[in-house]
């Protein structure tokens, strides 16, 4: 019989769901996730799904996904939403990227 397992994410090792990236540098987050099937991870970014760019690199592999934006300015500023989702159902959760400014 196939064990069923709703997808989670964990954000354990993200204090407050939030992270602080200087200006220019890349936004790296790695981020376990469970569930079996293994779910598919889509990432969103004020609402809209991401794609695979020059700058925006999504993965995931077994328990982690990962996504990295590079070279970020202030409009990267914002909240991006992980969304799992496999046959028992789909699971989101969101994480703060503030950029801060080279004048700080």
């Amino acid at each position: 019989m196939l064990f069923l397992v709703l997808p989670t994410i964990d954000f354990a090792g993200i204090p407050q769901k939030t992270i602080h990236v200087p200006a220019g540098k890349p936004i790296e987050l790695a981020i376990p996730i469970e569930g079996r099937p293994p779910p598919a991870a889509s990432w969103f970014f004020a609402g809209s799904k991401l794609k695979e760019s020059e700058r925006i690199k999504m993965e995931t592999v077994a328990k982690m996904t990962k996504l990295i934006v590079r070279e970020t300015n202030i409009h990267d500023t914002g909240e991006y939403t992980l969304e799992l989702k496999n046959t028992t159902g789909t699971v989101t959760d969101t994480i703060k990227v503030i950029i801060l400014g080279k004048d700080l």
